[in-house]
């Protein structure tokens, strides 16, 4: 056999291999999606897909609230034909319009207690989350002494925290620490946040509606 036809041969296997790779993965992505379908269709929700050139993943709406897990390739990275991709899940959620009033619950930098920020930390994190309108709005603890090392809390009205920092939302922010989760409630409404992670399975899905629709109703 010569190199030509040995070259031949792991090219046309090296095909063929592509070829179940790329057949696997759209039919595990076909069953995922119809899973969710299926969920989305027994709950009642609006089920809709998303799918262009750089981009895909889903949007579930429901009463009042909004689910939307995308993955996008944002731009060419170093190397030719490869790019740079990110993922993120985020909840939004209408909520009776309460003027003034700001909650921010995200991930407490390691090895930094919430009483040694500085007021020029605080306020830029409050301005990153929450934009310089929100006025008034500090640093609180509430929840378990277990949270409250592992996440930083500001609010405009502190005696609200527990409406928002429940034993349910505790269990599922600590549940997804590593991906960084901020919740925030504002006059336009709550908002879930998850980086670096599209939600794919059925009931991880479930879980996170279920604590953001609960606390959007108070």
């Amino acid at each position: 056999m010569t190199d030509i036809e040995l070259s031949l041969i792991v090219i046309a296997g090296t095909a063929l291999l592509t070829g179940i790779i790329f057949l696997l993965v759209a039919r595990a992505k076909k069953e995922r999606l119809g899973k969710l379908r299926a969920l989305a269709e027994r709950h009642g929700w609006q089920f809709d897909p998303i799918q262009t050139r750089l981009s895909s993943g889903y949007t579930l709406s429901g009463e009042r609230w909004t689910l939307q897990v995308l993955t996008q390739a944002k731009g060419v990275d170093v190397e030719p034909h490869t790019f740079n991709v990110s993922s993120e899940t985020v909840f939004n959620a209408q909520v009776p319009t309460q003027p003034g009033r700001y909650i921010l619950v995200g991930p407490a930098p390691v090895g930094v207690a919430l009483g040694m920020f500085g007021e020029r930390l605080q306020k830029r994190i409050i301005e990153q989350y929450l934009g310089p309108q929100a006025a008034g709005v500090r640093p609180v603890q509430a929840g378990s002494s277990t949270f409250m090392q592992r996440f930083m809390i500001f609010a405009s009205e502190p005696a609200r925290v527990p409406d928002l920092v429940t034993p349910g939302f505790e269990a599922w922010m600590t549940r997804w620490e590593k991906h960084k989760p901020v919740a925030k409630l504002t006059p336009d409404g709550l908002e879930i946040r998850l980086a670096d992670v599209a939600l794919k399975q059925p009931e991880d899905v479930e879980a996170l509606v279920d604590v953001g629709a609960s606390l959007s109703g108070r």
